[in-house]
């Protein structure tokens, strides 16, 4: 047993169903965490492209002189 335990089997172990339950928790909230910053990283670069593309189309108007 990890927890050196005696008088119980493993599946029935405290020590051990807490140390599943938190490896578990984790690797969800994980999951859920990359999801949401992907979205957000992605609607972030959609503003930031759009807003590239309107300023450059703002500045195609004006001439542009070479000093």
């Amino acid at each position: 047993h990890e927890c050196e335990g005696y008088g119980h089997i493993r599946t029935e172990c405290a020590t051990y169903l807490k140390k599943q339950k938190k490896g578990l928790t984790v690797t969800w909230s994980d999951e859920d965490e990359s999801e949401e910053e992907s979205e957000f990283e992605v609607a972030n670069r959609i503003t930031a492209l759009t807003g590239i593309c309107m300023s450059n189309a703002d500045s195609c108007d004006e001439e542009i002189t070479y000093d």
